[in-house]
């Protein structure tokens, strides 16, 4: 499976050129790189200028674990997961009890009345006994009602991957998401200022109103980019919301309606987005797979229950050997008069034997259905097994691009950061003009703008990773009310 490709959050339409300069030198960083390996080596991160504030739930909030903690409470497709393990041990019980001994009994009681007697009281125990000798069938029962335990049980698994690998996907997104909106905040107070440079300059006759107009444009289209902006970031927060299972409606908890009491109950995501630094060990990593994924785990159970029930068929053309007794009893001391001649105790025990000779073709239809769904199982199985090799180098190749797109965007970081203080320095020795810094400021934001891109790519590439080796399971306790006792 190919890694997803994370949204891409558009450049404003002045970026194309330096665009052009990242992807260059992203060139140039991945041509030597080798295809057998990757060692991710970004270069340290430089700080946001200080323009670019981060909101306060960069350090506040709820980080990935605890997003997780919560979902594996209250996502209901988790939850129902877990409900599921409890209706498979019920079925164990059903198919095992076909073993075990069975005892039915009934009572009956009464007043008999006659015109030739005076009435009298009558009461009656009677008692079944069964218990099976031979059942070719029953081993294979016994093997499929402990297979529905540990399948649920896998089911669970491959629920929770699903469920935490979305609500991580939708983490990175509202991280990257909320470092835009600072961004485009920053370019809008940077237009702001520079609008208002120029009309105190018009004041004084330095600039005519066309300048001034253009300036005004500027921080007019700046407004629609910041709100899609702000609603890329709400949307991945009620990502987050839904996978973790919070109930959004606000009639439901009291609250009045409306966005402002929504957003209260939205997460805020804590932390930043950080390069990934590892090297993939192929085939470590795919023996690792092949022993932790869940999904490859319930298809060879699937294939063992379906060879259950091959053998629970074809059980029934062999012969069943029952044993048997019945018990009926008429306590004395409620019987008045007239029992002369009643039976008071009578048991009787048997041994049946029944033989299906002729069926129709219910057994073979039976067994072939059966048969055909184990190798269709199997076909899966195989087809998973030989895709995780294959899915491990691309997701290095990925990862492998993503790093060289985070080092040329960082590098382009460094380099508009020292055009930005040249040009500041121009100004300030009057050999520059406000439209200039203007430029540098929103080369800076970009190139900003760029490496926030190739962390959502790079994070949303691990993410991936860990989906195809089956690590999500790490993070369900292994005791406790939150994941369902072994099988």
């Amino acid at each position: 499976m190919k890694p997803p490709r994370a949204t891409r959050l558009g450049p404003g339409t002045e970026t194309g050129a330096l665009l052009l300069l990242v992807w260059g030198l992203g060139l140039g960083i991945l041509l030597p790189l080798r295809a057998v390996d990757i060692v991710t080596t970004p270069p340290p991160v430089p700080a946001p200028p200080s323009s670019v504030a981060l909101p306060p739930s960069a350090a506040s909030g709820l980080t990935l674990e605890d997003c997780y903690q919560e979902a594996l409470q209250n996502n209901p497709k988790i939850r129902s997961a877990r409900a599921g393990f409890e209706q498979a041990v019920g079925t164990r019980i059903i198919l095992q009890s076909r073993a075990l001994p069975t005892l039915t009994s009934r009572f009956f009681a009464g007043q008999e009345k006659s015109p030739n007697y005076n009435p009298r009281i009558v009461a009656q125990l009677q008692a079944q006994f069964y218990q099976e000798l031979y059942d070719a069938g029953t081993p294979a029962a016994f093997r499929q009602g402990r297979i529905d335990v540990a399948l649920a049980q896998q089911n669970f698994f491959t629920t929770t991957t699903t469920e935490l690998n979305a609500l991580r996907l939708a983490f990175y997104q509202a991280l990257a998401a909320r470092e835009n909106v600072a961004v485009q905040e920053s370019i809008r107070a940077r237009l702001q200022a520079n609008l208002t440079a120029q009309e105190q300059s018009a004041a004084v006759g330095r600039v005519g109103k066309q300048v001034v107009d253009t300036a005004a444009l500027r921080v007019a289209q700046i407004e629609p980019t910041l709100a899609a902006a702000r609603g890329d970031y709400r949307q991945a927060r009620i990502d987050m919301a839904t996978h973790m299972g919070r109930d959004l409606d606000a009639e439901s908890t009291g609250t009045p309606s409306g966005a402002a009491s929504l957003d209260t109950d939205l997460p805020l995501p804590k932390g930043v987005l950080e390069p990934a630094t590892f090297r993939i060990d192929y085939q470590a990593e795919t023996d690792y797979a092949l022993s932790h994924r869940p999904d490859l785990a319930a298809l060879r159970l699937l294939i063992a229950s379906s060879q259950s029930d091959v053998e629970m068929a074809q059980g029934n053309r062999l012969p069943k050997v029952v044993l048997g007794s019945n018990l009926s009893f008429i306590p004395k001391i409620i019987i008045k008069r007239h029992t002369d001649g009643l039976p008071v105790t009578q048991l009787s025990e048997y041994v049946s034997t029944s033989w299906t000779i002729i069926d129709g073709g219910t057994v073979r239809g039976a067994v072939d259905t059966a048969v055909a769904t184990r190798e269709g199982y199997r076909i899966a199985l195989h087809q998973l097994e030989s895709d995780v090799p294959r899915d491990l180098r691309q997701i290095a190749d990925a990862l492998r691009t993503v790093t060289a797109m985070v080092d040329s965007s960082t590098l382009a970081v460094s380099l508009a950061e020292e055009n930005y203080r040249l040009v500041e320095a121009q100004i300030a020795n009057g050999t520059a003009v406000q439209l200039d810094l203007l430029n540098a400021q929103s080369n800076l934001l970009t190139a900003q703008y760029t490496r926030i891109n190739a962390l959502l790519e790079n994070n949303t590439a691990v993410a991936q990773f860990d989906v195809v080796t089956g690590r999500y399971l790490e993070f369900i306790p292994s005791e406790g009310g939150d994941t369902p006792p072994p099988a």
